[in-house]
C-alpha cells in the first residue's frame, strides 16, 4: 500500500522538493538494483536470521524512506531514498513468500496466499489515494507521509513481539 503510494506520486513529491522529473526516473535505477539484490540475498538471509527480525527490517526501511523522502535537498539524498525504498521492498518481497507457510504451515498455503495477496493488491490499489486527497487538502505530502509512516513504524515493532504459533492438537 505504502509503497505503491511512493512510487505514484514520486515524479510530485521530488517536484515539491525542488527535484527535476529526471532525478525522480533515476531513482528507479537504484530501487530496482537494491530490490533484485536485497531479493536474492534476503533468502540466504532467512536461513540465519529470524523471519520477524527481517520483516521488521523491512517495514523500518520503509518508514525511514516515508521520512527521508520529505528531506529530498540533492541528488544524493535521492539515491538514498531509492536505496532504501528498493531494500523495503526487496527483503520484503522474500519475506512474504515465506512469512505464510513459516506461520501457518504447508497445509492450506494456496488459500492463505491467496487471499493475503488479494489483500495486498486491493491495498496497491488503494494506498496512493490518501497522499493524492493530502496534498490536494494541505498542499503537502509531508503530513499524510509522516502519519502513513507510523504504520510500517508501528508494525516493525509489532513485528518483533510476534511469536510463531503454538500448534495444538
Amino acid at each position: 500500500m505504502l509503497s505503491t503510494a511512493l512510487f505514484v506520486h514520486m515524479v510530485s513529491i521530488f517536484a515539491d522538493n525542488q527535484l527535476p522529473a529526471t532525478v525522480a526516473a533515476a531513482v528507479y535505477v537504484p530501487i530496482a538494483a537494491t530490490t533484485a539484490l536485497m531479493t536474492v540475498t534476503s533468502g540466504a538471509l532467512l536461513d540465519r536470521i529470524s523471519l520477524r527480525y527481517a520483516l521488521a527490517a523491512a517495514l523500518l526501511f520503509l518508514a525511514l524512506a516515508m521520512g527521508l523522502v520529505q528531506m529530498l535537498t540533492s541528488v544524493t539524498l535521492a539515491l538514498l531514498y531509492g536505496v532504501m525504498l528498493g531494500t523495503t521492498t526487496g527483503l520484503y518481497r522474500t519475506v512474504a513468500n515465506v512469512a505464510w507457510a513459516h506461520y501457518f504451515g504447508r497445509k492450506h498455503l494456496g488459500a492463505i496466499s491467496g487471499v493475503a495477496s488479494t489483500i495486498m493488491i486491493i491495498g496497491a490499489a488503494v494506498g496512493p489515494i490518501p497522499l493524492g486527497v493530502a496534498r490536494d487538502v494541505t498542499g503537502s505530502y509531508n503530513l499524510a507521509l509522516s502519519l502513513l509512516a507510523l504504520i510500517p513504524l508501528a508494525l516493525s515493532v509489532a513485528s518483533l513481539l510476534w511469536l510463531k504459533p503454538v500448534r495444538q492438537g
